[in-house]
């Protein structure tokens, strides 16, 4: 409610309710809706694991590829799927923290960091369409 009372004590206590800044725990409050796995959802939304099946590569990306990314980001759940199916996964990040071989267990095949170790982030940012196809192409001519 407004007066900052809260209709579910519980609510605050949710995993994904502090999300994206309280999104989740303030839609849950003042919308009553429910929390979702969203990388699932959009899976499922997309047909994905169909499309998956006809796939030689995946290649997904994440602007930064860290221990966070591990609790059901959109990335993580695309090379799980791949790995179960034992198709090779390019993540293309903008950068990445963490073990390797983290990474291979969660299904990454292949990191690109497409972020340069003095690069600003505002540069990165500003740049990122022309970095990230410049990884994809470069992979692809690899190929």
């Amino acid at each position: 409610t407004a007066s900052g009372t809260s209709r579910s004590p519980q609510s605050s206590s949710i995993k994904g309710a502090g999300a994206a800044g309280g999104l989740g725990f303030g839609l849950m409050e003042f919308c009553g809706a429910e929390l979702r796995p969203g990388a699932e959802h959009i899976l499922k939304l997309t047909r994905f694991h169909q499309q998956l099946k006809l796939a030689d590569w995946v290649i997904s990306g994440e602007g930064r590829l860290d221990l966070q990314s591990v609790s059901g980001k959109l990335p993580i759940a695309i090379s799980l799927a791949a790995k179960k199916l034992e198709k090779p996964c390019l993540l293309i990040t903008g950068e990445y923290r963490g073990n390797l071989d983290l990474w291979k267990k969660m299904g990454v095949t292949k990191i690109t960091q497409v972020r340069g170790k003095r690069m600003p982030l505002s540069e990165a940012i500003e740049k990122a369409a022309e970095l990230i196809s410049n990884a994809a192409f470069d992979f692809a001519s690899a190929l």
